[in-house]
């Protein structure tokens, strides 16, 4: 194995392991700022994209786009789930209060 054969396989790890963390970090975040949904979700689709060119996980070009879409969509399922757990919230304590009344 010549080193300089191993070397484009090095960078491809590198470059694939770096934004690891992504999907859950988008999750956790639409969770949290869920109540405000349409501000998340622009944030998200604004804002991941910088972090990766920042980082330099990304260059900036085409595959941003996608990076974004995928941001939106990984911060909608923690903006969904924030909104069905306040829903179920509301709900039941909307049922207890007519059930004291």
């Amino acid at each position: 194995s010549d080193p300089a054969s191993l070397a484009p396989r090095i960078g491809w790890v590198q470059s694939h392991t770096k934004g690891f963390g992504m999907i859950p970090t988008l999750i956790v975040f639409g969770l949290v700022f869920g109540r405000w949904w349409r501000l998340s979700l622009a944030v998200a689709a604004l804002g991941w994209p910088a972090v990766l060119v920042a980082g330099d996980v990304m260059d900036p070009g085409v595959g941003l786009v996608g990076a974004a879409g995928l941001a939106v969509l990984n911060t909608g399922v923690g903006v969904l789930v924030h909104q069905v757990v306040r829903w179920a919230l509301r709900s039941t304590r909307r049922r207890a209060e007519s059930a004291n009344t």
